[in-house]
Order: structure tokens, then sequence, then C-alpha cells
């Protein structure tokens, strides 16, 4: 683990574009991009590069699923280009607080309205996408969101420990909260 936190280092300290991964979690094959924006003992949050080849909101992964990260790949150089390109930065989030998952998913919410929650290793194929409405010290509950920016009540109670990925802040969340009218929108450049 001190060999990964000393790549982790080096990668913010040089600002560079990481690869990461999850085997058993993540879709095989399947590897995410991003700059080191924010770290604890437990989470890792990146400003998430997209398949269309700009920064994107945030993803945020618990440091232990973590099976593969490095700086030293030629998708990460190129990446690091198209960004650089489209005179974009990494920025860290505003207000994000990652020293739990409970100060993670609040501090998101607080900042970005609407979070997308994964919880891998009790339901692979699922994810959550809403605002909290209710927290405790060990579990949370969702007023979900349909992929058509309406409002679901579920009185299902989840587990801060389950989380395994939280995103947040891409076009996807901020349209549907713009729809949803939980923000004013302003279109994207572009």
């Amino acid at each position: 683990m001190s060999e990964l936190k000393e790549v982790i280092r080096e990668a913010i300290d040089n600002a560079s574009v990481v690869r990461y991964s999850r085997d058993g979690l993540d879709y095989e094959g399947e590897d995410s991009f991003g700059y080191v924006v924010g770290i604890s003992s437990e989470w890792l949050v990146t400003h998430y590069i997209a398949d269309h080849l700009r920064l994107d909101g945030y993803d945020a992964v618990r440091i232990d699923d973590l099976t593969d990260f490095t700086t030293d790949c030629e998708r990460a150089r190129f990446l690091a280009r198209c960004v650089e390109m489209k005179a974009q930065s990494p920025l860290p989030p505003t207000g994000i607080r990652v020293d739990s998952t409970r100060e993670l998913l609040e501090s998101v919410v607080e900042n970005f309205t609407v979070v997308m929650l994964h919880r891998e290793h009790v339901s692979p194929d699922e994810c959550e996408l809403g605002t909290l409405k209710m927290v405790s010290d060990e579990s949370y509950a969702l007023r979900w969101m349909t992929p058509t920016a309406e409002w679901e009540d579920d009185e299902s109670v989840y587990r801060f420990d389950d989380v395994t990925r939280v995103t947040f802040g891409s076009e996807y969340e901020t349209t549907l909260a713009g729809i949803a009218g939980l923000i004013d929108w302003e279109a994207p450049p572009g």
C-alpha cells in the first residue's frame, strides 16, 4: 500500500493523468483515467476524463479496491494532450471532504446536489442516482432520481460501508439536476 501511496503522491505532485482500475468491480478491460484531486486513507478522487476526451466530473473510488494505478501508459499521455489542447485544467472539487464515506456523500450533495452511488460488492450491476434524504452514523437513504430526472421515493436504507464508487459533477448528473430544477442551468461551451 505504501508503494501505491507513493505513486499517487507523485501523480499529484506532477499533475499527471493516471490510469486506475479495480479488478472484479470494473468491467473487464475497462480502465478509468483522470487527475488525482483528492485523497484520504479511504478515498481517491479524480477529475475524470470521459470517453469524449475531456474532463467531465469527478470519480471517487475506495483506495483498498484499486488493483492497478499508474501514470506510465500511452493512453494517459494521449489524454493529457487532449485535455491540454482543449485548454482544460484539473481542479479539486470545491467543498468536498473525503475523510469518511459519510462526509464524502454529505459534501457532494451540499456542493453538487445530485450524486451517483455504486455498491458493487453487494449490487454489482446497479447504481443509485439522487440526493440524500436521511443520514445516520452508519447508513443513508436516497431520494432517487430516474434517468428522466423524475423523483421516486424509496424507503431502502443503505450502509456507508457498502459504497464503492461515487461520481458527481459530470455533464450527466448536472443535466439531470438542471432538468429537475435543482440548479440554475448554464449550457457548457461548445
